[in-house]
């Protein structure tokens, strides 16, 4: 065995171990230190790279031989949600409704599949990552993450090569939405499921579906980006080498709650002084337009092109701002236009990992910043930009981790319009890191039915996702109040602002 080829795993530390006693060298710890004692000539620059690849996981095997096995109670793999969890509970009445697994990834492998390997890197990910072998459990009334010491994900295999080939995307996407709208009964129930269909010879379609209160977007870009990086590295007999998980999901959840006394001390007097008073930013009905009664949202596109995108960039570096926060103020004027209001509260959903030690981590850390808006008699965008965004920054530095939004019963502005950015970075639709030796990994476009049945009093989401060279995205709405058509002309508001700002850039230019 090379030690090189080790991947640390429970079964490879035990390989390790294995490895090292055959060739005479002996291994203990003391005081959380690793020793060793080798005959002359037998640890090699390998087992030395090797052991020290391993080292924490080696000391915990050795240390917990010096101990009777006790064997761990139930309650010791329970955890009580984060709050971000907490507040997807009560607001999707989880606990009596059944749901969707929300969060979803659909990929096309073009080339040749070793599906062993691809099952064998979800088995490695289902180890890293506890998100993946976690599930909901009810405690005396109250919802808990159970996570399991070890567990699978298994990849249920489809064959649909027996489809005409002109109807195959249109069969392709029925079959991805039957998967997305597969009900789930969120307590005790499968929170991920991964499923590939073979579409042709060398042509698979993989997807990865998760409910939200496991998982959010960044999440899911992190669990495929690591699926097919481990696939290339395994494929090419390399080690693999992803970055490190250094705060798995319950510690960051008993952290945050540990955490909560402190924070309503140090946090708690901000937000009560800064939202005091507000309530709901209501859209006007549209009486006309709107299918009163119909269940679920819907959507009306946002395009924002390659021309705009390139002036847009242009007038924020004159202002030294971002892209991001001319966004959401112009938004926030579309907003307070629409509404027919001087003041309210937008929004702004962030990724909710403030800490670098959850950079890597999967689970559901995506939490709203509440922003207090007042439009400047003057109507000024500037004078309304610098005030968004020293909000914004005062909203960071007292970041409530949805604390706010968690609390039962929720106050009216949580229900306010909302901004969601998801970065280049985060977006996944540009980045060829997951391309591997063989096999080219494209991302297959789909419309997500699950808003179809998406049941929730809010005001409408504005979703943007950046681009290389445009941002897409869309405005999401409730169809029981609001109108596709009223949407549209809500969108030709926002789009409006942009122009005026690429006017201002050309005029510079």
């Amino acid at each position: 065995m090379s030690a090189s080829s080790l991947v640390v795993t429970a079964t490879s530390v035990d390989d390790m171990l294995r490895h090292m006693h055959s060739k005479g060298i002996a291994l203990w710890a003391v005081n959380g230190q690793l020793r060793y004692r080798a005959p002359k000539g037998s640890m090699t620059p390998q087992d030395v790279h090797a052991l020290l690849a391993c080292r924490s996981e080696i000391i915990g095997k050795l240390e917990a031989k010096r101990q009777p096995t006790v064997e761990p109670a139930v309650d010791h793999q329970r955890h009580a949600l984060t709050f971000s969890q907490l507040t997807h509970w009560h607001g999707s009445e989880l606990q009596m409704q059944s749901s969707v697994r929300h969060i979803v990834s659909a990929s096309r492998l073009r080339g040749r599949l070793n599906i062993k390997l691809l099952e064998r890197s979800l088995a490695q990910l289902v180890h890293r990552h506890e998100a993946l072998r976690s599930r909901i459990v009810l405690h005396e009334g109250a919802p808990m993450l159970e996570v399991a010491p070890s567990g699978t994900l298994p990849c249920t295999l489809h064959d649909l090569t027996n489809h005409d080939p002109r109807q195959r995307e249109h069969e392709l996407e029925q079959w991805i939405r039957g998967l997305v709208l597969e009900p789930l009964t969120v307590v005790e129930g499968t929170l991920t499921i991964v499923h590939l269909a073979r579409l042709d010879r060398h042509e698979h379609a993989l997807v990865i579906a998760m409910e939200h209160i496991i998982s959010d977007v960044v999440s899911m870009n992190i669990l495929t980006r690591e699926l097919f990086a481990m696939y290339r590295q395994l494929e090419l007999g390399d080690p693999v080498q992803l970055p490190a998980v250094i705060t798995p999901f319950s510690e960051y959840a008993r952290w945050q709650r540990a955490g909560h006394e402190k924070w309503l001390d140090e946090h708690g007097g901000y937000w009560n002084r800064r939202l005091q008073d507000c309530g709901r930013l209501s859209f006007p009905r549209d009486v006309e337009g709107a299918l009163a009664g119909r269940a679920g949202w819907g959507t009306v596109a946002v395009q924002v092109g390659p021309e705009l995108k390139t002036a847009l960039h242009a007038w924020c570096r004159k202002h030294r701002t971002t892209l991001v926060l001319a966004m959401l103020t112009a938004f926030a004027t579309a907003v307070l236009r629409w509404c027919n209001s001087a003041d309210g509260v937008i929004r702004y959903q962030t990724n909710g990992r403030s800490e670098p030690s959850i950079a890597n981590t999967i689970g559901y850390f995506a939490s709203m910043l509440h922003l207090r808006v007042q439009m400047p008699a003057s109507g000024d965008f500037l004078a309304l930009l610098k005030q968004l965004t020293d909000e914004y920054c005062n909203a960071y530095q007292h970041h409530d981790f949805s604390y706010i939004d968690a609390q039962v019963p929720a106050a009216e502005y949580t229900r306010n319009p909302c901004f969601n950015w998801i970065a280049g970075d985060a977006a996944g639709r540009e980045d060829d890191a997951s391309a591997s030796t063989g096999l080219r990994v494209e991302p297959v476009r789909f419309a997500n039915p699950r808003l179809d049945g998406y049941d929730k009093d809010a005001e409408p989401v504005l979703l943007l996702y950046e681009g290389h060279s445009e941002i897409l995205g869309g405005v999401h709405f409730p169809r029981d109040r609001l109108s596709a058509a009223g949407m549209q002309r809500f969108v030709a508001t926002f789009m409006e602002v942009l122009e005026g700002l690429k006017a201002q850039a050309d005029a510079v230019s």
